[in-house]
Order: structure tokens, then sequence, then C-alpha cells
């Protein structure tokens, strides 16, 4: 089997910082779907039995005031969990911006492709159905590496 060999050197910080802020944002919100469903059915079912949200935070010392009712507290919900997933995509970036200097360094990392071809009209089973050996050109007896 013929295995193609190519070198990483860099990654784009462009793209990863669009991946990463999309990625975060998308969490974002299915989180902020989720914990609003279950903190309104929470309050609900606390408000039902006759006990207010803000006298039970009160006992454990915490005061919301003013930024933990209605739409005010959403709101700061909303515009903290959007600067948080701008801030994560920002250090995401800089994780990949220093990868990038060690790959500089080390020479970039060896990435391994195999060729594979596509089953025929058969449906018979062909090389892209089997192992890549990613050991076939490594001597067993020198722990990996070929001299």
């Amino acid at each position: 089997m013929v295995v193609e060999r190519k070198v990483l050197k860099s990654i784009s910080e462009w793209s990863t910082f669009k991946y990463f802020l999309v990625s975060y944002l998308i969490f974002f919100i299915v989180f902020l779907i989720v914990f609003g469903v279950v903190g309104g059915i929470a309050w609900a079912g606390l408000t039902a039995y006759g006990i207010k949200v803000q006298d039970l935070l009160g006992r454990f010392g915490i005061n919301l005031g003013i930024l933990g009712e209605g739409i005010i507290g959403f709101l700061i919900f909303v515009v903290g969990g959007f600067v948080a997933s701008l801030f994560f995509a920002v250090f995401g970036v800089l994780a990949v911006w220093l990868s990038n200097v060690a790959l500089r360094i080390a020479g970039g990392i060896e990435l391994r492709f195999s060729g594979s071809k596509a089953k025929g009209k058969s449906g018979a089973s062909t090389d892209a159905d089997t192992p890549i050996d990613t050991d076939s050109d490594t001597d067993s007896t020198s722990n990996g590496i070929v001299e």
C-alpha cells in the first residue's frame, strides 16, 4: 500500500479563529437554551411552592440585586456569554500561534495519508477497507526508528 507523506508546517490563525468562534457560539446558544428551559422549570416549581428564588439565594449570601431580575439579568448573561465566546476563541488562536512557533522550531509534523481505492460496481472489498500499517517502514528491534 502506498502511504503519501506530507509535513504540516503551519496552521492558519484566521481559519482557526473563525472555527473556534462559531463553535463556541453554537455551544453557548445550546447551553443558553438548555439552562434557560431547566432554570425556568426550576423557577416555576419553586414559585409554585411559595419559595422566592431571591430569598433562597440570600440565605447563601448571594445578593443579585437589580442584576438578577428579569430582562436585565438575562441580557447581562447573554452579553457575558458572547464576550466569553470571543475570549475563548482568541485564547484558542493564541494556542494555535504558539503551536505554529513550535512547528517552526521542530521543522513540522509528518502526516501520513494512504491512497485508497473506491469499491467497484460489484461491491467487493478493496484496499480502502483494510487498515493502514503505519509501522511497515520501521525496524521492530530499534524502537520504531530506522537508522
